[in-house]
């Protein structure tokens, strides 16, 4: 019997008793499934409320007629019932078996509950019986499931199905990849050695669109986040389409999708969720990031291909700078805010373009293997990128007539900074959208984790590594302000207004101080000057949990509370701008000069004699110093000098 899903139901639901008062019972969904191998004829099962009625039934005649191998399944449609906890007095099914030998063949039944497992029974009694009836019942509680555990980096999530089609890995860092095409649960094939059945009724195979898969890329997406986080410590988020395209093709609209099918949308729809949810954590975290959909191609040419939702015919365009008219790339918001200020030309095939530095990242192993052609012997040629070879085959610039993924697809449009997809969802926002399609030969695996795929030299490994230092490396270059700050003054008394940085890009990380003494709010870096100890700070903003990006400033603070005698009017220090030797000027006695750096490093400390009313810091680099001269009475004055 074909299980029915009842997913919007369920969403209706959950969200009435969300809304409703706490005076209504809550309900669970239930279904029964029975697999009855051998003997089928002779299995019972009733399933009674806490009442003692019956709910439902479920046998194959029950009357143990026909051959030994009568295999008979069923499972059961959704039915909500109240919940009840006891274990003892509360729901109940009895199971029967006609023979009394226990149900033949290892059969079995498994009863959920909203999805997670309520009660299972092996088949086998706590009595038995030659050709004579026996039963037995078994009481079990039905409650909701807990709820899941909050996302936690690293650490894969699945859809509701319980089916672990669609998988999310939550990240912390401001990169968001999807690999829609590697799947291969039910694909009724054999890969890397282990046989993937093609068993749910529920899923007919796609009957229109494309249905080829994109070899090894759910792998290859793990090893590239495994190389992120061995870099930085940090994850990037991960979404993955475990199913076989031929049953799911979630970079299509969702008619093309899902061919139609009901429960294939519903997986369609979790795989954009997870994506939307990844990109409102980093939108919420960084203010803007990365999104890279993740594909597979064998076209003639070896090289990978970026698709920014810029056609071939426009980057066939030979007009200087023609790319910088072209409105419609789903990199639009890099286009504006990057930090060097790069045209779309140059961000698109300049040398610092994804391209760009793929063509000058690594590539040993896979060079070595001749794989590249061109002359290129490092890197991975990309197109477009800045790479000319001479001939058309080898000009990565422009694609000519050559085979081209240009990223007009549904994923990168939806997910990137560009024009909304064809169903008008998604685009625009600070999130940017790049199609990678990697060629066949960075993705061969030979024999990986003891399975064997295929008999090519092992170059995916090796790749995903040098992937995920490539894109490491571009947000870095091209993204990475985000936790810039900056206060309008480097020194502040103590009697001054308490300052507050200005944020380069708005979003609230963690402000810092060392060493101790600057009282400082964490989440708005505003410093309580009175209640601050004076002295040379580093105040660092750390954004995003892993404390990959951060910035730093020195900062210093005067005591001019306590300190009357030593004030502007009776202390100086000169030439400023000097070559070496400083005056100092003040009524006081002085006994201790410290010079730091810009950073708050000791560089220097000259312990005066007597009335000595100078020092000499020829000895010290061009540059800006605080120069900090303490009385013999312990009053302080810093003072910033420049080192000419």
């Amino acid at each position: 019997m074909k299980k029915i899903t009842f997913a919007l139901f369920k969403s209706i639901f959950a969200l009435f008793l969300m809304i409703t008062t706490t005076g209504f019972a809550q309900n669970v969904d239930v279904i029964l499934t029975v697999d009855w191998p051998q003997w089928s004829t002779e299995n019972r099962v009733e399933f009674y409320d806490p009442a003692g009625m019956l709910l439902q039934t479920i046998d194959n005649g029950f009357d143990g007629s026909g051959a030994a191998a009568n295999p008979y399944n069923e499972t059961t449609a959704a039915v909500s019932y109240p919940v009840n906890s006891s274990t003892t007095a509360g729901y109940y099914v009895i199971v029967y078996d006609t023979y009394g030998d226990g149900w033949n063949g290892s059969g079995s039944l498994t009863i959920t509950a909203d999805g997670q497992t309520a009660l299972t029974f092996d088949g086998n009694f706590d009595t038995s019986a030659t050709n004579s009836q026996i039963s037995q019942t078994i009481y079990f509680a039905l409650e909701e499931p807990a709820p899941p555990p909050p996302p936690f980096p690293g650490v894969s999530q699945f859809d509701t199905s319980g089916n672990e089609y669609i998988e999310y890995i939550p990240g912390n860092m401001p990169i968001i990849i999807s690999a829609p095409h590697g799947g291969v649960k039910q694909s009724g094939q054999t890969i890397g050695g282990t046989f993937y059945p093609d068993n749910d009724g529920t899923l007919p195979d796609r009957g229109c669109g494309t249905v080829e898969r994109d070899d090894n890329t759910d792998i290859l997406i793990r090893e590239i986040q495994q190389s992120v986080f061995d870099q930085t410590g940090c994850y990037p988020y991960i979404i993955i389409n475990n199913l076989h395209r031929s049953k799911l093709d979630p970079n299509r609209e969702q008619n093309e999708a899902t061919c139609g099918d009901a429960d294939a949308l519903f997986y369609w729809n979790a795989y954009h969720t997870f994506i939307d949810a990844a990109s409102a954590e980093v939108m919420n975290t960084y203010g803007k990031g990365l999104y890279i959909d993740l594909h597979g191609q064998s076209h003639s040419i070896p090289r990978i291909e970026a698709g920014y939702n810029i056609s071939a015919s426009d980057l066939n365009n030979t007009t200087t700078n023609y790319l910088n008219t072209v409105s419609n790339s789903t990199i639009t918001n890099l286009v504006s805010t990057n930090l060097s200020g790069l045209t779309q030309e140059e961000l698109v095939r300049g040398p610092n373009s994804l391209g760009g530095i793929f063509r000058n990242t690594g590539g040993v192993f896979y060079n070595a293997q001749g794989y590249s052609g061109c002359g290129v012997t490092s890197g991975y040629r990309t197109l477009p990128s800045d790479f000319d070879g001479g001939s058309q085959a080898c000009d990565d610039t422009r694609p000519y007539t050559n085979a081209y993924f240009d990223g007009d697809f549904y994923s990168n449009k939806r997910h990137g900074s560009g024009p909304t997809a064809s169903d008008g969802l998604g685009g625009g926002g600070t999130i940017d959208g790049i199609m990678t399609e990697v060629n066949r030969r960075v993705r061969d695996l030979g024999t990986y984790n003891g399975n064997v795929y295929d008999t090519r030299p092992q170059t995916l490994v090796p790749f995903a590594d040098d992937y995920g230092i490539v894109i490491k490396n571009y947000i870095d270059l091209h993204y990475n302000d985000f936790a810039e700050f900056t206060y309008s003054a480097n020194t502040y008394a103590m009697d001054d207004s308490d300052p507050t940085p200005t944020k380069t890009t708005g979003v609230t990380g963690v402000f810092t101080a060392t060493p101790s003494g600057l009282v400082i709010d964490i989440t708005t870096g505003e410093i309580d000057l009175s209640a601050s100890t004076d002295g040379i700070y580093t105040i660092t903003h750390t954004v995003g949990a892993c404390n990959l990006y951060a910035a730093s400033t020195s900062m210093t603070i005067t005591n001019t509370l306590n300190t009357p005698d030593v004030s502007e009017a009776t202390f100086a220090l000169y030439p400023n701008p000097t070559n070496g030797k400083l005056q100092i000027e003040t009524t006081q006695a002085i006994s201790t000069v410290i010079v730091y750096n810009l950073v708050g490093q000791q560089v220097n400390v000259f312990t005066l004699q007597n009335e000595q009313k100078s020092i000499d810091i020829s000895d010290l680099q061009t540059g800006s110093y605080f120069v900090k001269v303490q009385s013999t009475t312990g009053n302080t004055h810093t003072k910033l000098i420049v080192k000419k």
